[in-house]
């Protein structure tokens, strides 16, 4: 599967149908995350009860969903791939699965502790990102926390931001359907998360895994909490 720069912006129905029509392989190219992710997974965990409620933002087959539940009673997956769903849900038969979009997040204000979105952000233009993670602000408690991966710049260009905004492949795992995804810049990100009432906690990146045959790019991951409101 090869990714190329490209300046034509895929509709985020593309990457849904690509999403499904390629979930079986898609689940047996991504069967672990790395540890410097579970790492602040794990910071993210450690900040809530055994009892508290997560929503996974895009949860595709769950494998983020999956690791959180180690440690967290209640994860809520939500995800508009449908086959990716069922996927997550055949492998976690007792957990909860919602259709449902993360700019429109079914669940109402200050309902729950906990947010992720792994690696779902990343085929948004920026008002839909920043609809999504007003969404996150919205649903989180008062001092609940939020956790954001993302792709943030080319593999040839670790140290600042590349000029090249869009990757695309014309064809997902060979599922025969484009798929886009955005380099989304640290700037935009905690922009976004300020704008939505988030107060930036820790950043972290790790370099692109060529033996993984990942996407040629570096990775971001923020972590984020919702301020209480001052009386």
């Amino acid at each position: 599967m090869t990714w190329v720069s490209s300046d034509r912006r895929t509709p985020l129905e593309s990457a849904i149908r690509a999403y499904s029509a390629a979930a079986s392989k898609y689940c047996e190219t991504h069967s672990a995350l790395p540890e410097i992710e579970t790492s602040l997974l794990s910071k993210f965990a450690g900040v809530l009860q055994r009892d508290s409620t997560v929503v996974d933002a895009g949860c595709g087959s769950g494998l983020a969903t999956e690791w959180m539940k180690r440690n967290l009673a209640s994860v809520v997956g939500l995800d508009l791939a449908g086959d990716m769903l069922r996927a997550a849900h055949e492998r976690m038969p007792d957990d909860w699965w919602v259709l449902g979009d993360a700019r429109r997040l079914p669940f109402r204000d200050g309902s729950v502790d906990g947010y992720i979105a792994w690696y779902s952000l990343i085929h948004m233009h920026h008002p839909g990102l920043q609809a999504a993670i007003s969404e996150a602000g919205r649903v989180l408690t008062e001092g609940g926390i939020c956790a954001v991966a993302l792709h943030e710049t080319m593999a040839s260009n670790p140290r600042g931001q590349s000029k090249t905004e869009l990757l695309s492949t014309r064809s997902f795992l060979d599922s025969g359907i484009p798929m886009a995804l955005r380099l989304i810049s640290l700037k935009e990100i905690t922009t976004c998360l300020m704008n939505s009432g988030l107060r930036v906690l820790d950043i972290r990146r790790r370099a692109y895994n060529e033996e993984a045959a990942e996407v040629p790019t570096n990775r971001l991951m923020v972590l984020a909490s919702k301020e209480k409101l001052e009386m």
